[in-house]
């Protein structure tokens, strides 16, 4: 009977090692389809946050030009699907940049005028805390890289 029992136990914990490796070799698969999507994705957001370089600073930003890249944001991440593919804390600092962005283009009087210093400031902190994000995600700087 112990024998049986022990053969019993062998099969069980054969099946269960099984699913789990087919588990977490699917799980990996999908993961590395995942990375390979968002990096694709974050790399063309990567460059729309460029409207506020820290350096060489655009002297010649206009707040027409913050406007239109706001919508190419916006085309971003509902038409190329960009907002599918986002981390949580990802797509709080791309609300927060979209934000500083809307109160940047809210005038229609000054779509005409230069960024301020101050504005930029506020516009170039909010791109590199996006940017940080996507590094972050993507594991492209520092800490444990899964790549």
């Amino acid at each position: 009977m112990s024998e049986l029992f022990v053969a019993f136990i062998g099969i069980v914990a054969g099946f269960v090692g099984g699913v789990g490796k087919a588990w977490l070799d699917r799980r990996a698969r999908i993961d590395d389809g995942l990375l390979a999507k968002r990096t694709e994705l974050y790399l063309t957001l990567w460059r729309l946050t460029g409207i506020f370089p820290l350096y060489p600073r655009d002297r010649t930003l206009r707040h027409e030009q913050v406007a239109k890249r706001m919508v190419e944001l916006r085309t971003w991440y509902f038409e190329e699907g960009g907002g599918l593919y986002m981390v949580g804390k990802t797509q709080a600092a791309y609300l927060f940049f979209q934000s500083v962005l809307d109160k940047l283009s809210a005038d229609e009087t000054r779509h005409d005028d230069l960024v301020s210093d101050h504005d930029y400031t506020v516009g170039q902190e909010a791109s590199t805390a996006l940017r940080t994000c996507l590094t972050q995600d993507l594991y492209s700087r520092g800490g444990s890289s899964l790549i």
